[in-house]
């Protein structure tokens, strides 16, 4: 109970703040509205805004798992302060950094989510997620967010998203250094396996159908064959 109530007062503070940004930014408040959020990460992670930014995503988290788990409650309210920051920056002009912003909150988001550690928020960590994807265009996403979003997505059922992904990350001119083509090929094929065991109906709720598994199927292992 403790638990709960702890991460709920964490997500309502973080609520809150972005709330003070919306009407600050109504009125071209910016820089007193990046004040607003760089107190509410600096309570959060004992960290100024300048310092978050300066982290990668893994780093941050490390920050938030001293007992070797990430804080889910502290995850989730890092990533809608790091998107309520991107919100502010467009609104200055600032859209690079504001893409910065809303990558490195959407790979803090996901690895919670796709690693398990979500402990009930899960619906919670869905939305934001879902509203950074509406937010960003992951063609820029770097390759090891892709490949979170690939796990995402086929967890939600989604397929037709998993695959696009799947071949955007194949197309990539550069992989992440634990990433090799081959070894892409292998997880998509075992992906495509594993639909191959699933209804039609199924399929179909996720934009896919038998068809296209097998189609995809027979790619991949073309691809690897060559």
């Amino acid at each position: 109970m403790y638990q709960r109530d702890y991460i709920l007062r964490l997500i309502q503070q973080m609520t809150k703040a972005v709330g003070e940004t919306v009407f600050l930014r109504k009125n071209r408040q910016f820089e007193q509205a990046m004040e607003v959020l760089g107190q509410a990460m600096k309570q959060l992670l004992g960290l100024n805004s300048k310092l978050v930014g300066g982290l990668s995503a893994r780093e941050l988290l490390k920050l938030l798992s001293p007992g070797g788990g990430p804080d889910p409650g502290k995850a989730l309210a890092l990533g809608q302060a790091l998107d309520a920051e991107a919100d502010v920056l467009e609104e200055m002009g600032h859209s690079p950094e504001a893409v910065a912003r809303r990558k490195k909150a959407m790979e803090i988001l996901l690895i919670v989510r796709t690693s398990g550690d979500a402990q009930g928020l899960e619906e919670a960590f869905d939305e934001e997620i879902d509203k950074l994807l509406e937010q960003s265009n992951t063609v820029g996403a770097e390759p090891a967010a892709r490949k979170l979003l690939i796990q995402y997505f086929e967890a939600k059922g989604r397929y037709a998203k998993a695959e696009d992904e799947l071949f955007r990350l194949l197309e990539a001119d550069a992989l992440s250094p634990n990433d090799t083509r081959e070894k892409l090929l292998e997880e998509g094929i075992r992906m495509y396996e594993r639909w191959s065991a699933l209804a039609e109906e199924d399929l179909r709720r996720g934009n896919f159908s038998a068809a296209e598994v097998d189609e995809s199927l027979a790619l991949l292992r073309r691809w690897r064959g060559r």
